[in-house]
């Protein structure tokens, strides 16, 4: 197989794409670095409650309103900390949300944070990355990328 890169827009809300990531892992697993999976964000909260009083989802003062918008700031600081954390950090999240016992919730920071710490992350680090603004840009640059250069309207 030569190699293949996959670019997965996804929200963290939706219970298909835990099923996906777990897959995914697998297969990654198999293939090793013949495989590139690049998970890109996707806010399910800016489609389907639309720009809430003219503003974006990634544009409100108190991130945890959305629904699942403090656990793709996580995952996108934890990039800081290196990708086998970043991706550790994503599949935790998603089976801590949809992989059988309770339910965390995505905008739930001390939650997540608890979570990256058993991943291995630096917790407090994640804290002060999470609040750098180039960390929400990333999240609507991609969301913005799949709608407007993919036509993505859901996950």
């Amino acid at each position: 197989m030569d190699y293949i890169k996959l670019e997965i827009y996804a929200d963290y809300d939706w219970p298909y794409v835990h099923n996906a990531a777990v897959w995914l892992h697998r297969v990654k697993q198999d293939y090793g670095n013949r495989l590139d999976i690049v998970w890109k964000h996707f806010c399910l909260d800016e489609i389907n409650s639309g720009k809430e009083q003219g503003k974006h989802v990634w544009e409100k003062e108190d991130i945890s309103k959305a629904r699942s918008l403090v656990a793709h700031t996580a995952a996108e600081a934890a990039k800081k900390q290196g990708h086998d954390l970043f991706e550790k950090l994503h599949l935790s999240i998603l089976t801590a949300r949809h992989g059988g016992k309770g339910r965390i919730s995505l905008n739930d920071q001390t939650a997540i944070l608890k979570l990256a710490t058993t991943c291995g992350l630096d917790a407090t680090r994640l804290r002060e990355d999470m609040n750098d603004p180039s960390i929400i840009e990333a999240i609507s640059l991609d969301h913005i990328e799949a709608v407007t250069r993919h036509g993505v309207f859901g996950t």
